[in-house]
């Protein structure tokens, strides 16, 4: 206690107020992750996509960024509309009856703590610590837990990897490497670039050479321009030196023609 009335802060209880603060910056960056859009940081409204990396989009910021070209620096993968994919998230029914309660609660705090997606198979809600993969072939978004059963499954029936398989929402034929992790960790991201097309690696190779070539290029041109100058330069001091070369014989040739002159006449 202090003089004033007040109380001092102990050790324990700084130490829970710097957790809460960490706490409450990996929710911030976990809601960024899932509910915003990765380039423009606003909140993800349909129509949403997704790329090789499990990155998620709005369409129409993607599609601006394409015709002012910001994306070849951050997002050189990305050259047209066709490297992302529709995203169909499954409406989360618990998310609507929460906005309907908050509009009758006036005066109170009205943030959702609930999810808008899910998954409808697990029930899990998407963006609370859960990891969710994307299928290519149909845009629907499912839980990890339901592909590791599946995956289970194809082991102990002993079918091959290479066999197509079916979504367990729409029944639509996919295969492996139509499955994208949506936002993966370090390691994960770093397997998905390894397994990237190889016309998509080589687009950001082309980049990222072109970066370097452009660089290059104007050294090169700046060494050509000064090169021409001192060639210039050389050239005119040797044109100046040749006329002065060219006249001095002129003035011997008359001086010893009057020199011969002047003996005749003697």
């Amino acid at each position: 206690m202090g003089n004033d009335g007040g109380s001092v802060l102990s050790r324990d209880d700084l130490v829970k107020l710097k957790k809460r603060h960490e706490k409450a910056g990996r929710s911030e960056i976990e809601h960024s992750k899932w509910f915003l859009c990765k380039l423009s940081q606003c909140n993800l409204s349909d129509p949403i996509v997704l790329d090789d990396f499990g990155n998620l989009f709005n369409k129409e910021v993607i599609l601006e960024s394409l015709l002012n070209g910001n994306l070849k620096k951050n997002y050189p993968h990305i050259r047209s509309s066709r490297c992302v994919y529709p995203v169909h998230f499954s409406a989360n029914p618990a998310y609507k009856k929460e906005q309907e309660s908050s509009l009758s609660k006036v005066g109170q705090d009205n943030e959702n703590t609930i999810s808008p997606w899910y998954c409808p198979i697990t029930g899990l809600e998407i963006g609370t610590h859960q990891r969710f993969n994307f299928n290519k072939s149909c845009g629907h978004v499912l839980s990890v837990k339901l592909f590791q059963i599946k995956e289970s499954d194809n082991s102990a029936s002993q079918k091959q990897e290479t066999s197509s398989k079916q979504c367990l929402l729409c029944s639509k034929e996919y295969k492996d490497e139509d499955i994208i992790i949506i936002n993966p960790n370090p390691d994960e991201l770093e397997q998905m670039k390894l397994k990237l097309p190889v016309h998509k690696k080589k687009s950001i190779k082309s980049t990222t050479k072109h970066t370097t070539s452009k660089t290059t290029t104007e050294l090169n041109v700046k060494n050509i321009t000064t090169v021409d100058e001192n060639n210039n330069q050389s050239k005119k001091r040797n044109i100046e030196t040749s006329t002065l070369t060219d006249k001095e014989p002129t003035l011997l040739d008359t001086s010893t023609q009057e020199i011969k002159k002047s003996k005749i006449n003697l």
